[in-house]
């Protein structure tokens, strides 16, 4: 999403691509804490080894977690938005 905005990305993505890949994302990086190893390393889809069972590793994935929970929620929301003005687009056109 940030790449779209700084030009970097293509603009014509379909918004259902991008909301499907921001869910999907997040869910790679959820899933990724079942990888754990038995000292607590994990690998995160983006390559990056944690190690859980510390403080900073711990802080680490959470915060990765929770900005990519918004960030989610936040394509979500602009999908629904997106769905709604095309509705009352629709409706408009016929009738």
């Amino acid at each position: 999403m940030i790449q779209s905005l700084t030009g970097q990305a293509p603009t014509n993505v379909s918004p259902f691509s991008v909301t499907s890949d921001s869910t999907e994302e997040f869910y790679d990086y959820v899933n990724a804490l079942g990888t754990m190893q038995e000292d607590g390393t994990i690998t995160l889809p983006d390559g990056e080894t944690l190690n859980v069972k510390t403080i900073s590793g711990a802080s680490v994935y959470t915060f990765k977690i929770n900005m990519l929970s918004a960030h989610n929620d936040l394509v979500q929301n602009v999908y629904n938005v997106l769905k709604s003005i095309d509705s009352k687009l629709g409706q408009m056109i016929s009738g």
